[in-house]
């Protein structure tokens, strides 16, 4: 009992310290145990929250006060932060720039068998395929970009390969030394990448994620190109907010796509991996235009040439069997070529029409010239030359008509003037003559192609592949102002031979490299009628122009700027006769030009148009 007695005074007095609302119990002297257990239960009841007073001390209670308070504070400052994330967030999604990343397969449209494709910079519509594990391109493409050599007909669907040791032919699936150049798929012709890149003259590369391989093959366009300053972001649009589509490195150089306008200051790129897109103007360091380094080199057949000089006259003689050479041909010493008009296509299937004389060859080789006929594609109005030029069989039957001509009569060379090629007959033709040169060559023929000047217009008709097929391409410096024109002027300026020949150098050896003059001039008519100005021309002869202005007594003046002499008529006020003369002097100065740039000749269109004064001009520069 004593025990229990001094647990419940402990108890008791605990209570009493902690400041319970308990009264200390008066227990009486004597009393039973079942008073004092629930006396024990009592004290061990916990009392409600808001019955149970409690008293804390002063320092407690600052204590809890600075807690509260931090607490507070922690709480305001948490919610701070949280708003400025929050609004950083939003504002740095308002104005900051985009990270989301374009989906490069969705850019270049490409499945998991296909192959993107970038020539120049610009992704091609076409693509390569993957076919049994090995990459194929357009038989198009490769003949266009990769390797002018391969040609594909695509009617009898068989693949060309001309070197100058001879000409090699694939079926499609033909397999040869382990592989399969040319496949089928879907109706269109695919050559293998393998194939095609062992001869290249192309510069390309190959990546993944997407597949794609980048084309270069122009070696005379100049490209702008930009160096970056720093990382920079290659985005979609130009702006920002655009995905971006890849991040080009500080120090990097990407083409400026000249295709698109810049905007918003922004630049339109092109990597060198044919990705497309925009960059900040400010991230650009430096900017400079150059062509590209090739480190493939083309192959040329081997020249066959003269020993010295081309002097080449083309003898215009219409359709007519005619036995006798030109006009003044004693008066012409530095000639060695004539090139007489014999040869017309006759048809799509390879014949041809001739007028070819032997008299006149056995004639022009007595007199120590050499004879290379033209064989012209004209008038030929129903001639389509894609389907005879671009057929295996029709080419190679032309081919063989013009070679036994050649046999026939002792021909020296075959001069080419395909003047109809279009765009779409331009390959055709290039094959067309890497046939006819190698076989020619084995025969011991010079081969010559007539060619315009260059311009962005006829580029199909390909002047650097054809200087390095043929032996000499020969370009028409004349009818810079011709029948059609809208305009009076000159059939051949200094400027305009000026500039035929130095594009021709740009494009090959100059060994190669004939330029071709006129004996002729037009007479301009302008008159005045109720529509305006009729512009009409008839052509005249050097000898005919100078009698012209003698019976008119018009004289002459010189021009230096079109550097030749300048007549003209008004007959009463409607009408005006101009004329740029070609003569003596003029010609002159278009020689020293080709002289002081080191071609391989000159060629005259046509004989029997000069006077025989003209010769003594033409041998006092030539030598």
């Amino acid at each position: 009992m004593k025990d229990r007695n001094d647990e419940f005074k402990k108890l008791e007095e605990e209570m009493v310290e902690k400041g319970s609302a308990v009264n200390p119990v008066e227990r009486p002297d004597d009393f039973s145990t079942e008073m004092i257990e629930e006396a024990l239960e009592r004290t061990m009841e916990k009392p409600e929250p808001e019955d149970e007073p409690h008293f804390v001390s002063p320092e407690e209670e600052e204590v809890y006060r600075k807690k509260k308070k931090r607490i507070i504070l922690i709480v305001v400052l948490v919610t701070l932060l949280l708003a400025l994330g929050v609004g950083a967030y939003l504002v740095l999604r308002m104005l900051g720039p985009s990270t989301e990343k374009a989906d490069l397969n969705k850019v270049f449209a490409v499945s998991e068998d296909e192959v993107a494709l970038i020539v120049d910079g610009t992704i091609s519509e076409e693509k390569g395929r993957v076919i049994d594990g090995q990459t194929y391109l357009p038989a198009d493409i490769v003949g266009a970009y990769v390797d002018n050599r391969v040609y594909v007909d695509d009617v009898e669907k068989i693949l060309s390969y001309t070197t100058e040791e001879g000409t090699t032919d694939y079926g499609v699936g033909e397999e040869k030394d382990g592989e399969k150049p040319l496949l089928e798929a879907d109706g269109a012709l695919y050559v293998s990448f393998s194939f095609a890149v062992k001869n290249a003259s192309c510069e390309y590369s190959e990546y993944s994620n997407p597949n794609r391989i980048a084309i270069f093959y122009d070696r005379t366009k100049s490209y702008t190109v930009i160096t970056l300053d720093g990382d920079t972001d290659v985005r979609t649009g130009p702006g920002k907010k655009y995905p971006y589509l890849v991040e080009a490195k500080a120090g990097e150089e990407l083409f400026v796509d000249t295709n698109v306008k810049s905007e918003n200051d922004y630049q339109p790129v092109v990597t060198k991996d044919g990705i497309a897109g925009y960059i900040p103007m400010d991230s650009i360091r430096n900017t400079d235009s150059r062509t590209l380094t090739f480190n493939h080199e083309p192959t040329s057949f081997t020249q066959k040439a003269l020993d010295g000089n081309v002097c080449m006259g083309w003898h215009n003689i219409g359709s007519e069997n005619y036995s006798s050479l030109p006009l003044n041909i004693d008066y012409a010493k530095p000639l060695n070529v004539l090139a007489p008009t014999w040869l017309v296509l006759k048809d799509n299937k390879g014949k041809l029409s001739s007028i070819t004389d032997a008299q006149y060859v056995k004639a022009a080789h007595a007199k120590g010239l050499q004879i290379w006929p033209t064989v012209r594609d004209f008038p030929g109005d129903k001639l389509k030359l894609k389907t005879l030029l671009g057929q295996t069989t029709t080419r190679r039957k032309l081919i063989e008509n013009i070679l036994k001509e050649a046999n026939k009569y002792a021909f020296d060379g075959i001069n080419v003037d395909f003047e109809r090629v279009k765009a779409e007959a331009a390959s055709a033709y290039l094959q067309f003559l890497r046939e006819l040169t190698v076989e020619a060559h084995a025969q011991n023929l010079i081969i010559s192609s007539d060619n315009y000047p260059i311009r962005e217009y006829n580029a199909y008709y390909n002047a650097a592949e054809q200087g390095r097929i043929v032996d000499y391409c020969i370009f028409m410096a004349y009818d810079e102002h011709f029948a059609g024109s809208e305009e009076a002027g000159s059939v051949s300026s200094l400027l305009y031979v000026q500039d035929a020949i130095a594009k021709a150098i740009g494009r090959m050896p100059k060994e190669r490299v004939v330029i071709g003059l006129p004996f002729f001039t037009r007479l301009w008519l302008e008159k005045k009628t109720a529509n305006g100005v009729e512009i009409t021309s008839e052509v005249l002869g050097m000898g005919d122009a100078e009698n012209w202005i003698w019976n008119k007594g018009t004289g002459k003046s010189w021009d230096k700027e079109v550097g030749q002499n300048y007549t003209e008529l008004k007959v009463g006020k409607k009408k005006t006769y101009r004329m740029w003369v070609e003569d003596e002097k003029s010609i002159k100065n278009k020689l020293s030009e080709a002289k002081k740039n080191g071609i391989a000749g000159v060629a005259f269109w046509s004989m029997g148009s000069e006077r025989s004064i003209t010769w003594d001009t033409i041998t006092k520069v030539l030598g």
